[in-house]
Order: structure tokens, then C-alpha cells, then sequence
């Protein structure tokens, strides 16, 4: 019993750890319920019109994301001319 205890604890440890929720959460907006219907955000929506389209219907709005992060672009190469 205790054998089997370790295995499922390590088993749902490896799958959280491999989860990667951040990426689906750093969009541009978010739709937000009322804190009585499961107030937290889904921020998954990269314009405003999809975000709408989601939460027509469920009593939910749409919110511009505050911990939405710009992604990084890559740093330019300089061209070395050659003589």
C-alpha cells in the first residue's frame, strides 16, 4: 500500500512539473467570471473578438491581461562585410 501511495504521488508530481501553463496564459486578454462562478482568469486569447466569442453566452468578460509579457524578439545580426 504505502509502494503504491509513492508511485501515484510521484506519478502526479512528474505531470505537474511537465505541465506548462504559462504559455496559455501569457496572451493578450482574459476572460474573467464573477468571483461566485470561479472567479479566476483564463488569459488564452490573443485579440479581444475571441475572447468575446469564448465568453458570450457564460456570464463571463473579457479583460485586458496585467501579467501579459511582450515576447522577446531576437537581438538582430550585424553583417560583417567582407573585403
Amino acid at each position: 500500500m504505502r509502494t503504491s501511495i509513492i508511485i501515484l504521488t510521484a506519478a502526479v508530481a512528474a505531470l505537474v512539473a511537465s505541465a506548462d501553463p504559462s504559455h496559455a496564459q501569457n496572451r493578450r486578454f482574459c476572460t474573467q467570471h464573477s468571483i461566485g462562478h470561479g472567479g479566476f482568469p483564463y488569459c488564452g486569447f490573443d485579440t479581444f473578438e475571441q475572447c468575446r466569442a469564448t465568453a458570450s453566452g457564460t456570464g463571463a468578460y473579457c479583460i485586458s491581461n496585467p501579467w501579459y509579457a511582450e515576447p522577446e524578439k531576437p537581438a538582430k545580426r550585424s553583417k560583417k562585410r567582407r573585403s
